[in-house]
């Protein structure tokens, strides 16, 4: 049955292929009786204006076709950065010559000469010495706790061999020493004060328990220690079970997922603030990942995919990142999270936002006036050119070169929204246009 339906399956692609061949010759045979037809009439221009239109065409598919090769070859084979060094923006163009606008030649001339220039303030760098390694080590924080460990001479080596008196320290060779100490369990015995008036018998009183849960035994630490493993390292809960037990703590999975519900619903408030902060922002960053999410009452324990989306808040005293779980790509996640938002908003080109920026009843929840799209997914496109071929595409990666200059320069130096913007407005506009 099995190699029938592989035969069926060939005999289906070969006639596909067939048929697609057929329709291509047609479409050949309709344009030779056009152009003979044209060349019969001795319309010459008509001709070669639809020979350069078809070329053009062909050009134009075959450059498309050339970039998403090179994009699937990349994805598969190639580096992930697209950085692009001055050496190869400079070969772009002295291949473009007079065809590339005198301010995106200015760019080029501009970052050949910072690297030029910087190559050559470098200082000369001493020949490292035989069987010694470069480079130098990165100081251990200050914050860390220290302890002094004096290390003895052995006594047989405290007495001179010349004269026989005792020898005296006369200095230290010190040393640091990066110590690690395993975390412990430990267990609290709390003992709550009961108090009675021992005069009339009335008025207990106890004291209240540091127990962070009724019902559970663990510390405020050890809650921490759970969510902070799962959140933040990405520690699986029945990995922690297994850490946990090389400390003498038998500790089931189940439990642990109830301490860390019973964790995120301590620190939930935290998480609404963060999000009125994000909300709050002038400029609201968005985007989301898909990521398998277990169901628990799925019999054959499958996974679905589920969607994390992810907001940044960029202001000046700190961004802020708020995560935003949905279970499905459907537009009503983001919409709702958006709902108070009064802000600008970038994302990329997805097109779900479309949907999700536009209430149910029509109207747009964020106004087109309001969206920002994103220069990082725009300069892909021009580099998937230039790498197809077309050194165009780096007319466009020196304009994009130049603006990155100018956001890594406030960005080092810290500078407000209102700095920026004056920055952006004096180095990234066009000469033309200022």
């Amino acid at each position: 049955m099995q190699d029938r339906s592989r035969v069926l399956l060939r005999s289906s692609i070969a006639g596909a292929k067939k048929r697609d061949v057929t329709t291509k010759r047609a479409d050949l045979t309709d344009v030779e009786q056009k152009l003979r037809e044209l060349a019969a009439e001795g319309r010459t221009d008509e001709l070669i204006a639809m020979v350069i239109d078809l070329l053009a065409q062909v050009q134009r598919d075959n450059t498309a076709l050339a970039a998403r090769l090179h994009s699937a070859l990349r994805q598969l084979y190639g580096r992930k950065s697209e950085k692009l060094s001055v050496d190869q923006l400079s070969f772009l163009f002295d291949e473009l010559g007079d065809t590339a606008p005198q301010s995106a030649q200015e760019v080029v001339d501009e970052a050949v000469a910072a690297d030029a220039d910087g190559a050559v303030q470098q200082p000369e760098q001493s020949p490292r010495p035989a069987g010694k390694r470069g480079g130098k080590r990165t100081p251990l924080s200050e914050k860390l706790p220290r302890r002094k460990r004096v290390v003895r001479v052995h006594d047989e080596l405290r007495v001179c061999a010349s004269c026989g008196n005792e020898k005296e320290v006369f200095d230290h060779i010190t040393s640091e020493i990066l110590e690690f100490i395993p975390a412990q369990f430990i267990v609290i015995e709390e003992h709550r004060e009961k108090l009675v008036c021992k005069q009339c018998g009335n008025g207990v009183v106890t004291a209240d328990s540091t127990k962070p849960m009724d019902r559970g035994r663990p510390g405020a630490g050890l809650l921490a220690a759970v969510l902070v493993s799962k959140g933040q390292d990405s520690q699986p809960l029945y990995r922690q079970c297994q850490i946990y037990q090389r400390g003498e703590v038998q500790l089931s999975d189940s439990t642990l997922g109830d301490w860390f519900a019973f964790g995120a619903d301590v620190i939930e408030p935290i998480a609404k603030r963060l999000r009125a902060f994000a909300l709050g922002s002038l400029v609201l960053g968005a985007d989301d990942t898909g990521l398998p999410v277990q169901e628990k009452n799925n019999p054959k324990h499958k996974t679905k995919r589920g969607h994390l989306w992810a907001y940044v808040g960029y202001r000046d005293d700190g961004n802020v990142v708020v995560f935003d779980y949905t279970p499905t790509w459907e537009a009503t996640g983001p919409r709702k999270f958006l709902a108070p938002f009064r802000g600008i908003l970038q994302g990329d080109g997805y097109a779900g936002f479309k949907q999700a920026l536009t209430r149910e009843r029509g109207d747009p929840l964020v106004p087109e006036e309001r969206r920002l799209a994103c220069g990082m997914h725009l300069r892909r496109k021009f580099e998937a050119a230039k790498d197809a071929g077309d050194a165009r595409g780096a007319i466009a990666m020196a304009y994009f070169r130049k603006l990155y200059d100018v956001e890594r320069q406030c960005k080092n130096e810290h500078v407000s929204y209102d700095e920026r913007h004056a920055r952006r407005q004096e180095y990234s506009l066009h000469r033309d246009q200022q």
